[in-house]
């Protein structure tokens, strides 16, 4: 009896289900009816006919709670995609003691929701050029580095492979951080290395992949910033059998920018200068470019009161190292009076290296004053200066800037030689015939 009632009881509620859904059915159809009846459109009755569908069976769903449709956990990879990328180019400046080291950050940029919870990423670079020494870690919660190793799959090309994971499920912003690679440089200045980003894996904090594009880089090394010291100084061209008098450009060292420590092997590639005076005191006479810097472009031009200098070393990539003395000659003559000063300043617009990066000049101008007759650049004329270019004349007394030397410009404007100034007993003279008033102060 206990099972014929059980299977007329499973029976009747067979029958119940069906008429609930007879009735639903021809309430449906009811429903389709009305709605085709108001529109007349075969198209909108069955538009209405599927709406009503859709709502049955969402109500049948929501009513039983054994639905698989209620029971299945489906997790969705968050939309969009995030980008890992290294800086296109990575400037490096070669120290100029001890190694040269340098971190290169690599970056993470619009995670989707802001979700990262682990990466692992490796990238590829010319070990002639850098050399992976470790791994650091970026911003929090990307602070520190899991595991990290350098390997050499291919000859000539060395791999740097690292990971982390976060010890939570932190945000993190639109840019973050997440590493920095420190290379070390082993090759020359001028030199390059791409830096091949490849995303191994990067996942969100339920440690489901991130759709992600990697953008590679690109490492360079460059010569330290360097500063040029320079002189102007009066002297003779030693190269001219007459020895005119007047002024000689120098390069006397190459120094860092930052420590002033010296760059012996720093090479110099070219320059630009110009020499600046009165044009009522001084007239320069001749320009002569000096080796091994005289290749062109080149300008040597006289104008009133300027005297353009430039020069090149050859063609890009090759230099010469300092000291460069005589880089340029320049006669000078001195045509005020004798209690007239003048002052001749030496700028450098430009000095590059031999790759063409600028090294400025130190301090600039470089600056001369000089005063016609003053002999023994003690600021006034006496019979000591007559006294220094006869000894100079004799071989007795040298040329040059320094205390109990004859000053060249000073002694060769006495007198206007053709084409340039030199010393002679003729200055010496006229310069005892000032003091005595048989000349006037322009030795006339």
């Amino acid at each position: 009896m206990k099972q014929d009632n059980a299977g007329i009881s499973g029976r009747f509620t067979i029958i119940a289900i069906s008429l609930s859904l007879a009735i639903g059915i021809f309430m449906s159809l009811m429903l389709l009816g009305t709605v085709s009846a108001k529109s007349g459109s075969d198209a909108t009755s069955q538009l209405a006919f599927s709406t009503i569908m859709a709502k049955l069976t969402a109500n049948q769903v929501l009513e039983n709670p054994r639905s698989s449709a209620t029971q299945a956990k489906v997790t969705t990879a968050p939309t969009g995609s995030a980008t890992v990328k290294v800086p296109l180019l990575f400037e490096f400046t070669l120290s100029v003691t001890g190694a040269s080291v340098a971190s290169v950050p690599v970056t993470v940029l619009d995670t989707p929701l802001g979700e990262l919870g682990a990466y692992q990423l490796k990238v590829s670079y010319n070990p002639a050029v850098i050399r992976a020494t470790s791994v650091l870690g970026g911003a929090s919660p990307f602070d520190g580095i899991t595991a990290f190793n350098v390997t050499s799959p291919v000859t000539g090309t060395e791999v740097v492979e690292w990971n982390h994971f976060q010890g939570g499920s932190v945000t993190v912003p639109a840019s973050i951080d997440v590493a920095n690679i420190v290379f070390t440089a082993v090759g020359a200045a001028g030199e390059c290395s791409t830096l091949d980003l490849t995303i191994v894996e990067l996942v969100d904090n339920s440690a489901v992949s991130i759709p992600s594009v990697a953008e590679d880089g690109q490492v360079c090394l460059l010569e330290a910033f360097a500063n040029a010291e320079t002189s102007l100084i009066g002297t003779q061209d030693g190269d001219d059998a007459a020895l005119p008098t007047g002024v000689k450009a120098t390069i006397d060292q190459i120094k860092d920018a930052g420590s002033g420590d010296p760059l012996p092997g720093r090479l110099i590639g070219s320059y630009k200068a110009a020499l600046t005076f009165p044009a009522s005191l001084a007239e320069a006479t001749d320009c002569r470019l000096k080796s091994p810097i005289d290749q062109s472009p080149t300008n040597c031009s006289i104008s009133a009161g300027l005297v353009q200098l430039q020069a090149t070393a050859g063609v890009t990539g090759s230099g010469v190292t300092a000291p460069i003395d005589p880089l340029a000659f320049v006669a000078l003559r001195l045509i005020g009076a004798n209690n007239s000063f003048t002052t001749v300043n030496l700028n450098f617009t430009e000095i590059k290296d031999d790759l063409g990066n600028l090294m400025p000049q130190i301090s600039p101008p470089d600056t001369r004053t000089f005063l016609r007759g003053d002999a023994l650049a003690d600021g006034g004329i006496s019979i000591g200066d007559a006294l220094f270019i006869g000894q100079h004349l004799v071989a007795a007394r040298p040329v040059g800037e320094g205390p109990g030397e004859v000053n060249p410009v000073n002694a060769g404007s006495v007198k206007h030689d053709s084409p340039n100034d030199f010393i002679s007993l003729a200055d010496a003279i006229l310069i005892a015939q000032f003091l005595v008033g048989n000349v006037d102060e322009l030795f006339q």
